[in-house]
């Protein structure tokens, strides 16, 4: 879980740059926020993994952990191809490799295909 804490705290950390640091338009603002709110949901979740241990379970709770994490690469993609700003474009852009790096150590962690198949 430590690899997962830290690259979550990591993702808030940068979300919470973007909200009080950095000049945002309100709409980027909302979608900042958005991503942080969905991050939250991640690491909660990965938080109550050792509760999933039946298969069924298990494959809930990953089906309910891919959502947030589609969300944060959804929003971080959108505001990427919204915003001029090439730092924030750059700061999205990072934000999504974070996250597919995040979401690939889950799937060898918790063996997705073999949970699915179940």
């Amino acid at each position: 879980m430590q690899v997962y804490d830290r690259v979550t705290t990591e993702l808030m950390t940068t979300c919470q740059t973007l909200m009080f640091e950095y000049p945002l338009v309100a709409e980027h603002k909302r979608i900042v926020a958005e991503i942080a709110t969905s991050l939250g949901r991640v690491t909660a979740l990965i938080e109550q993994a050792d509760q999933y241990t039946e298969p069924s379970a298990r494959r809930e709770w990953l089906h309910d952990l891919r959502t947030p994490l589609n969300v944060v690469l959804g929003y971080a993609q959108l505001l990427s191809l919204l915003t001029t700003d090439d730092e924030l474009r750059c700061r999205m852009e990072t934000l999504q490799g974070r996250t597919m790096m995040l979401s690939r150590s889950i799937d060898a962690t918790y063996d997705v295909p073999k949970a699915m198949k179940v």
